[in-house]
C-alpha cells in the first residue's frame, strides 16, 4: 500500500539505469519509486501507456458561454476520495464564476486532481453532472471505445497507480501531472473481456455505494430544509 512500503532515507541510483527518457528527472521521488518501490510490488510483464485507455480532454469555456443564470461547479473538494464519486456541486451565479471554473464535463468522463493525484481524488462523472463545469485543477479523461469508466476510476485509485503517479509528478511544493505525463504512466494491459469481468465483479459494491450516496443526499437535503424552516419560524416569533 502507498506509504506502507518501507524505503530508506538514502539510496543509490545506478547510472546505467538512467536512459534518455529519464535523464531529465533529478527528483528523489522519481528514483525512489523506480529503484525501490516498483521491484517490490512486482510489475506485470505486459504494460501499456495509460493513454491506451483514455484521452485527456481539454474542452474549456467560460460558464457565461453555456449558462444564463447559475451553473453547477465541481471542484477537487467535491470528490469523495474514499469511494470515488462526486459528492455534489456548488451552484454559482455566472457573474461570480471563479477563474478556474472552465472545464466542460461529460457523463462518463473520469476526473482526476492534477495536483497530488496520488491522494486518490478521482471520480467518474455521472449523468446528473453531464455538462457541468469543472475546475482547471482536474485532468478530464475521456475513455476510449469499449473502456468502462468505472474500471478507469478504480485503476487510478489503486495503490499501484498511485505509486506510478508519484513517480511522474513534477514539482516539490505542489507535485502535479500534466496531460503529456499520461503517456509515461504505464499500467497493466487487460483485454476488454478481462475489464468486463472485473467491472461485473465490482458492480454490486459500486451500486451499494451509489445507493448510499443518494440516500445521504436525500437526508442532507431534508435536514437543510428543516433547519431553514425552523429558522424562518423563529424569526417570525
Amino acid at each position: 500500500r502507498i506509504g506502507k512500503i518501507p524505503t530508506p532515507h538514502s539510496f543509490a541510483v545506478n547510472v546505467s539505469d538512467i536512459d534518455n527518457d529519464t535523464l531529465f528527472r533529478l527528483d528523489e521521488s522519481f528514483h525512489r519509486v523506480r529503484t525501490i518501490v516498483l521491484p517490490i510490488i512486482r510489475e506485470p510483464k505486459t504494460l501499456v501507456p495509460l493513454t491506451d485507455y483514455v484521452d485527456a480532454r481539454e474542452e474549456c469555456a467560460h460558464p457565461k458561454d453555456r449558462f444564463t443564470d447559475e451553473f453547477p461547479y465541481i471542484e477537487i473538494g467535491s470528490i469523495d476520495k474514499d469511494y470515488g464519486f462526486i459528492r455534489g456541486a456548488q451552484h454559482i451565479p455566472v457573474n461570480e464564476a471563479p477563474s478556474r471554473a472552465r472545464m466542460t464535463l461529460r457523463a462518463g468522463d473520469v476526473v482526476l486532481s492534477s495536483v497530488r493525484p496520488f491522494l486518490g481524488q478521482c471520480a467518474i462523472v455521472g449523468s446528473e453532472w453531464d455538462n457541468a463545469v469543472g475546475t482547471t485543477g482536474f485532468l478530464v479523461l475521456a475513455t476510449r471505445k469499449n473502456i468502462d469508466g468505472q474500471f478507469i476510476n478504480w485503476l487510478l485509485r489503486s495503490e499501484y497507480c498511485k505509486w506510478k503517479m508519484i513517480m511522474w509528478c513534477s514539482g516539490s511544493t505542489y507535485p502535479a501531472l500534466v496531460p503529456t505525463d499520461l503517456d509515461r504512466i504505464t499500467v497493466p494491459k487487460l483485454s476488454p473481456r478481462e475489464m468486463a469481468q472485473f467491472v461485473a465483479a465490482m458492480r454490486p459494491e459500486w451500486d451499494t455505494i451509489e445507493a448510499l450516496r443518494l440516500h445521504l443526499e436525500k437526508v442532507s437535503g431534508e435536514a437543510s430544509t428543516f433547519i431553514e424552516t425552523e429558522l424562518q419560524r423563529g424569526l417570525k416569533v
